[in-house]
């Protein structure tokens, strides 16, 4: 079944759309991930296994396995962007778990600019302010293991949101002006040479240009929530 072709997803301003259970984004062998919004972005497996587990999801064993996708403008926050995911943690090991993001070294590296992981069973947004020595971020609390959640940040103007299972659970703040990274856009590990991801990574979109609002959030998981059982 192509997921990705349900009426019911905003297509509008996608410009990345990796989905395991589209067999135009992955045949089931190979290890490249195809970008089915037509942008090119396509991205790579390193160790990462696919499993036919809720339509076709990518699976992290917490060691060394990671996907990624080279540098693009697609990954840069600028006035009006949106990212999101689906994802399931198997567990947490410490440091830092991260699920998807442009950070691939540590702390104000002039390669990073954002990136979702776990600290603990604490799910955390880190981001980088252009010109700023510093690395804020935003806890949207404590995130259950063992089972499916879908992600949203939202960037409208000055207005930033962030969802998690359709719900807002961050209250709108101003994110400012994120940095430009130059780094690969990384899935399920590899940040700052570690931060490996231990569980299920299925579908990710990245839109450009535009905030999803509340109302499209809710919209973009009711069209998929299904698929998790959620």
């Amino acid at each position: 079944m192509g997921f990705y072709n349900s009426p019911r997803i905003i297509t509008n301003n996608l410009v990345a759309c990796w989905d395991a259970g589209n067999a135009k984004s992955y045949s089931g062998s190979g290890t490249t991930w195809v970008d089915i919004s037509g942008k090119g972005h396509n991205a790579t497996a390193n160790g990462a296994t696919f499993s036919t587990l809720n339509g076709g999801v990518w699976d992290f064993d917490g060691t060394n396995d990671y996907i990624e996708s080279p540098d693009a403008d697609a990954w840069y926050p600028e006035t009006n962007y949106t990212a999101e995911c689906w994802f399931n943690c198997d567990a947490v090991g410490g440091g830092w778990n991260a699920i998807f993001g442009q950070w691939p070294n540590s702390n104000v590296n002039a390669t990073n600019s954002w990136i979702l992981e776990y600290v603990g069973t604490d799910l955390r947004f880190y981001y980088l302010n252009a010109g700023v020595d510093a690395v804020p971020y935003k806890s949207l609390g404590t995130v259950s293991l063992g089972a499916w959640h879908h992600f949203v940040f939202s960037k409208a103007g000055s207005t930033t949101k962030m969802f998690i299972d359709g719900i807002q659970v961050v209250d709108d703040f101003d994110i400012g002006t994120m940095q430009n990274g130059t780094g690969v856009f990384t899935i399920g590990g590899n940040v700052a040479s570690a931060g490996w991801f231990n569980g299920k990574i299925p579908l990710i979109r990245i839109y450009k240009g535009k905030g999803l609002t509340g109302t499209e959030v809710q919209q973009n998981f009711n069209a998929t929530r299904t698929r998790f059982g959620v």
